[in-house]
């Protein structure tokens, strides 16, 4: 039942956040099973590893869906070319069980989070008022 009420939650809050705030909630997640990932390499728990890397993997997938060829141009092909790069380094992380792969995924997607906060900074403003 707690799982049930939760995703419920969680289903209601991604639906009253705006495009910015949804891409945002993606990137953290992904930085969020990226860590949980390196801890899990720190561990040698395979099965938690392979879990959250694939969970990376389909986070990484939503936001490519939410490019926009049409109205991105340019920009939405290379960050096509970006999430298709992280993806393939995410699964050469587990395939070569190779940590650093995750870290380098982090340190390239963390400048994108940040711009992307304060592009969702002013539709928090708007929303908490």
């Amino acid at each position: 039942m707690h799982h049930a009420a939760r995703d419920r939650y969680l289903s209601t809050e991604v639906a009253t956040m705006s495009p910015a705030q949804t891409i945002v909630a993606l990137y953290r997640r992904i930085a969020t099973l990226g860590n949980q990932a390196l801890v899990a390499f720190e561990r040698g728990d395979v099965a938690y590893r392979t879990d959250r890397l694939d969970r990376a993997q389909q986070v990484l997938w939503a936001l490519t869906e939410m490019l926009d060829a049409e109205q991105g141009g340019e920009i939405a092909a290379n960050l096509d070319a970006l999430y298709a790069f992280c993806r393939a380094e995410l699964l050469a992380a587990q395939v070569r069980r190779e940590p650093q792969r995750i870290r380098t995924v982090l340190a390239t997607l963390a400048p994108l989070a940040e711009a992307w906060e304060q592009v969702a900074q002013p539709a928090v403003a708007v929303s908490a008022a």
